[in-house]
C-alpha cells in the first residue's frame, strides 16, 4: 500500500478501512466481526441496523415507502444478534417474514462467501410470496451492486463467481419448498448445504411439515463456526413444530401473553402481541401491520376468545381454561398422548374410520393404529398417520361413492396390513350400509367393528374412577366415545395421537347448564352441526376416526382403562339399520350438562 492509499485510508470505530471503503461495507465488517463498544464500535445490533438503514432507507427520494422502520424490528434484530436458537410468536401481519427477510439479507452481504441462508417454507408459491421473495425483492433493489445473483429456476441468490471466484455453489441464499417432497428427501437437500456460516430460518413454522426443517439443525452445525435458527409464525398449537421447540423451559404454564419473550428448551422465544402493534399506535404509517379494526373485524367474525382471535390478532396460543375443552393440549402433553409408543414385544394393528357421504366439508378420515403392551407393561393404543379416503368425481358414473369409499378403505387396510376384524367404522344412519357393502365384498373371514354414534351411552363403566355405567354419566352415546379419549389419556394409554386429531379435541366442547332445553346431571358434549357453526365450518372427522378405533379395541378386545376390569359389550345391536344421521340430530342432544 502506497503512503497516499495510507493517507487516504477511512479510520472509524477504532479501525482503519481502505480508502474505497464505504459506509455501508464499513457497518457490515463491524457487524460481521462483531466490534463491541469496549473495542471502539457500536455492538452488533447496532452496526446491522445502521447498514440496514444505509441499503434500505424508510422513504426513497419521490417520499414513497422503501423499508418502514418500527420497534418490533429493532426488537427483532436484536434477537438475531444476541442469539442462535429463537422463535418468533405473532399475529398476521406483523412484517415477520419481510423483515426476517432483510435482517437475513443484509446478514448474507456481510460475509456472502462464508455464509450458507437456507430459506424453508411449505410451497414454492409460499416460499415467493413470502420470505424468500421479500428477500428477492430487497436483493433486486441492487442490482449491479451485490455480491449475488438471483436464479429464479434454482429458488436461490448466490455468489457471481466471475466477481469472487473463491466463492462455492454453497456461498448464498437457498429456498426450499419442505412440503413438496418426502421428508426425508427434504431433510437431505437442507443438511447437504456447510458452510463457516449457516443460517437456517423457518417461515410459517407452525406447519407440520416444517418439523423436518428444525430437525435438520444438529446436521447444519457440525463444522459450522456461526450458526444461527430462527422460526416464525402464527403459533396454533403447542404441538406443532413451532410450538414444541418454543416451549417454556418452566413448562406451559410459566407463561402468559403478558411475557415479551422467555428462554426455551432450545433457546429463546419472543413474543409480539398484536394489542402491542406499531399499527395500533399509528394505523396509517403502518398500514401493513395489524390495526385495531383487525381485532374488531375478527372478534365480530369468530368470537373474541376463538382460535382465530388468538392466533391472528394476538399471536398467542390460546390459552387453556377460557373454554369448557374436552382435552386440553396440556392434558396431552402431561400424559404424553402424542409421542411415540415402545412396545414391550410385537403390537396388533387396527383402523378407524369416519366415512362422509356429505358434500359439507366434512372429510372420510381412515386412522390406523398400533394396539400392544408397552414398555410401562401398560395396555396402549398407538396411533399411526391419518389417511384421507378421496373421491373421484370422474368415476362416479361407473363406481358410486359407496364402492369407491369401500373399495379405497379395504386396499388402504390390506396394504397396511389390518385385518377385516379389526376395522372398524362408524355405522350412525346410512353409514351402516356402506358397512354391509365392505363386509360384503371384503374376502377374509369375520365381520367389520361398527361404531354407533347415535343413541343411548353404553352399560360400560365411564372409567377407573368412576364406577357408574357410562349411560349414568354420559347423555349419550357419542358423549361416551368422545370421553373415551379422556379416561385412556389419564391412563397413559393413548401415544401417536395425531396432532389434527388432538386439535379438534380441544375444539369441541362439553355443553355448560343452560345451553339444552332438557337439564340433567350428566355430561354431554355440542353437536357437530354447532361446533362446525361456532368453528367457521370445522368437522372433528380424524378425531372421531381415533374414537372409533379407540372404541374397536375397547369393544372387540376388551381392553379398558387402567386394570379396571369390565364386561364384554353385547354386539348384537350391530345389524340394527337406522334411517337417519344420529350424530347429526338436535334430539340427540336435548339434555343439560354439568359444569365440568
Amino acid at each position: 500500500m502506497s503512503e497516499q492509499d495510507k493517507k487516504n485510508n477511512v479510520n472509524r470505530y477504532g479501525l482503519v478501512f481502505p480508502s474505497y471503503a464505504t459506509d455501508v461495507s464499513i457497518e457490515l465488517k463491524c457487524y460481521a466481526m462483531g466490534h463491541t463498544v469496549e473495542a471502539g464500535g457500536l455492538g452488533k445490533a447496532v452496526h446491522l441496523k445502521r447498514a440496514i438503514k444505509l441499503l434500505y432507507p424508510e422513504y426513497d427520494n419521490n417520499g414513497n415507502p422503501v423499508y418502514v422502520w418500527h420497534d418490533w424490528l429493532d426488537r427483532r434484530i436484536e434477537a438475531w444478534c444476541d442469539n442462535s436458537f429463537m422463535t418468533w410468536w405473532g399475529p398476521a401481519a406483523a412484517a415477520k417474514s419481510t423483515d426476517a427477510a432483510v435482517i437475513a439479507l443484509v446478514d448474507w452481504y456481510a460475509d456472502p462467501i462464508g455464509t450458507t441462508t437456507i430459506i424453508c417454507s411449505t410451497t414454492l408459491k409460499m416460499l415467493q410470496r413470502r420470505i424468500f421473495g421479500e428477500a428477492v425483492r430487497f436483493h433486486n433493489k441492487h442490482k449491479g451492486g451485490s455480491p449475488g445473483i438471483y436464479l429464479k429456476s434454482k429458488t436461490a441468490i448466490v455468489v457471481d463467481q466471475k466477481v469472487m471466484e473463491s466463492a462455492s455453489e454453497k456461498s448464498g441464499i437457498f429456498g426450499f419448498a419442505v412440503q413438496l417432497g418426502d421428508k426425508k428427501q427434504a431433510r437431505d437437500d437442507i443438511i447437504g448445504q456447510h458452510n463457516k456460516r449457516i443460517r437456517l430460518l423457518v417461515d410459517e413454522a407452525q406447519h407440520p411439515a416444517l418439523e423436518v426443517a428444525f430437525d435438520s439443525r444438529s446436521n447444519l452445525m457440525k463444522g459450522c463456526e456461526d450458526f444461527k435458527l430462527v422460526g416464525f409464525g402464527n403459533p396454533d398449537s403447542r404441538l406443532d413444530p413451532l410450538g414444541r421447540f418454543s416451549e417454556p423451559v418452566n413448562g406451559w404454564e410459566s407463561i402468559s401473553p403478558d411475557m415479551p419473550e422467555w428462554n426455551t428448551k432450545y433457546g429463546k422465544c419472543f413474543f409480539f402481541d398484536g394489542m402491542t402493534s406499531p399499527g395500533m399506535k399509528d394505523p396509517k404509517k403502518y398500514w401493513f401491520m395489524v390495526k385495531q379494526q383487525d381485532f374488531e373485524d375478527t372478534a365480530g367474525d369468530f368470537g373474541a376468545d376463538s382460535p382465530e382471535y388468538w392466533q391472528f390478532c394476538r399471536g398467542f396460543v390460546r390459552p387453556e381454561g377460557s373454554t369448557n375443552q374436552i382435552i386440553s393440549e396440556t392434558f396431552a402433553i402431561k400424559h404424553h398422548m402424542t409421542a411415540g409408543p415402545e412396545w414391550a414385544s410385537g403390537y396388533q394393528l387396527g383402523a378407524g374410520f369416519d366415512p362422509s357421504y356429505s358434500a359439507g366439508g366434512d372429510k372420510r378420515m381412515i386412522v390406523p393404529f398400533q394396539f400392544g403392551l408397552s414398555t410401562a407393561d401398560i395396555q396402549t393404543i398407538a396411533f399411526l398417520e391419518p389417511y384421507q379416503v378421496t373421491i373421484d368425481v370422474s368415476e362416479l358414473s361407473e363406481k358410486t361413492m359407496a364402492r369407491q369409499m369401500a373399495e379405497k378403505a379395504i386396499a388402504y387396510c390390506k396394504e397396511l396390513g389390518v385385518p377385516k376384524n379389526l376395522f372398524g367404522m362408524d355405522t350412525t344412519g346410512a353409514q351402516n350400509i356402506l358397512a354391509d357393502f365392505i363386509d360384503e365384498i371384503w374376502d377374509e373371514d369375520g365381520k367389520i367393528y361398527r361404531c354407533q354414534f347415535g343413541g343411548r351411552a353404553s352399560d360400560l363403566q365411564a372409567s377407573q374412577k368412576d364406577t357408574k355405567l357410562a349411560h349414568d354419566v354420559y347423555a349419550n352415546r357419542v358423549t361416551e366415545l368422545w370421553f373415551n379419549m379422556v379416561t385412556f389419556g389419564q391412563n397413559n394409554q393413548i401415544r401417536g395421537l395425531p396432532l389434527q386429531a388432538l386439535k379438534e379435541f380441544t375444539m369441541r366442547e362439553v355443553l355448560r347448564s343452560g345451553q339444552m332445553r332438557l337439564r340433567t346431571t350428566k355430561r354431554q358434549i355440542e353437536p357437530k352441526v354447532i361446533m362446525k357453526n361456532r368453528t367457521g365450518g370445522k368437522s372433528p372427522d380424524t378425531a372421531d376416526a381415533c374414537v372409533v378405533g379407540l372404541d374397536l379395541v375397547r369393544q372387540r378386545i376388551n381392553v379398558h382403562p387402567g386394570d379396571v376390569q369390565t364386561q364384554k359389550y353385547s354386539r348384537e345391536s350391530d345389524a340394527e339399520a337406522v334411517d337417519l344421521d344420529l350424530d347429526g340430530r338436535e334430539d340427540n342432544y336435548l339434555t343439560d350438562s354439568i359444569e365440568v
